[in-house]
C-alpha cells in the first residue's frame, strides 16, 4: 500500500515537476508574440536556474530521462546569460577603438547644459542621443561641433511635442536610414560608418 502511494505521489510530482518546466520554456519562447512571454523572458535565467533544480529533483525521483530533457530545456534558458561570462573575442591587432556613447536624456529634462557637458566630457566617436526634446537638440547642435557628421529621427521640422533621437559623430556616415516601425511612434536609425 506504501509502495503503491509512493508510486502515485512520484508520478504527481514528476508531472507537476515536468509540466512546470514546459509551461516555462514555452512562456519564454512565446516573447515575441504575447506580453506575458515578453514579461517571463525578462525573468529568463531565474527560471533556468528553476529547471536546474527541477532536474535535480527528477534525478531524485529516478526519472534520468526527463530529468535529461529538463536539463535540455535548462540550458536553452541558461545560455544568454551564461554567453556573457565567456571571454570577449579579442579585437584585431591594428584595428581602430570606436567610442560609442549613448544617452538617454529623458524628453521632458530641463538640464540642456549639463548634459551637453557631460557628453562633451565623454570625449565619444559617436554619441547617440534617445527621448530628445527640441530645446535639447538645439543645445547638442550648438555645443557639440567636433561632431559634424548628424542625423536625427523624426526628419524634418521639429515642433515643440516633437521628440526623437540624434547620432552625432566625428566620423561620416556611409549609409543610414530611418526606420518607421509598425504601430509605434519611436523614432529608430540603422546607420554605417
Amino acid at each position: 500500500m506504501k509502495l503503491r502511494r509512493f508510486s502515485r505521489l512520484r508520478r504527481l510530482a514528476l508531472v507537476l515537476l515536468v509540466a512546470s518546466a514546459g509551461a516555462a520554456s514555452a512562456l519564454v519562447m512565446s516573447a515575441r508574440w504575447l506580453w506575458l512571454g515578453e514579461l517571463a523572458a525578462s525573468f529568463q535565467w531565474h527560471l533556468g536556474l528553476g529547471l536546474v533544480l527541477v532536474a535535480g529533483a527528477c534525478v531524485v525521483l529516478r526519472a534520468r530521462r526527463l530529468a535529461t530533457l529538463v536539463a535540455v530545456a535548462s540550458g536553452f534558458l541558461l545560455a544568454p546569460e551564461l554567453a556573457l561570462y565567456v571571454g570577449e573575442p579579442a579585437a584585431a591587432s591594428g584595428s581602430p577603438e570606436l567610442v560609442l556613447v549613448s544617452a538617454n536624456v529623458l524628453q521632458p529634462n530641463r538640464h540642456h547644459r549639463e548634459i551637453a557637458d557631460a557628453l562633451l566630457a565623454s570625449e565619444g566617436d559617436v554619441i547617440a542621443v534617445v527621448e530628445l526634446s527640441k530645446p535639447m537638440r538645439a543645445e547638442l547642435e550648438r555645443r557639440l561641433e567636433r561632431w559634424p557628421h548628424r542625423v536625427f529621427s523624426p526628419a524634418g521640422e521639429w515642433g515643440e511635442q516633437t521628440w526623437g533621437m540624434g547620432v552625432f559623430s566625428r566620423l561620416p556616415f556611409r549609409e543610414g536610414q530611418r526606420l518607421y516601425l509598425p504601430e509605434t511612434y519611436a523614432p529608430s536609425l540603422d546607420l554605417k560608418l
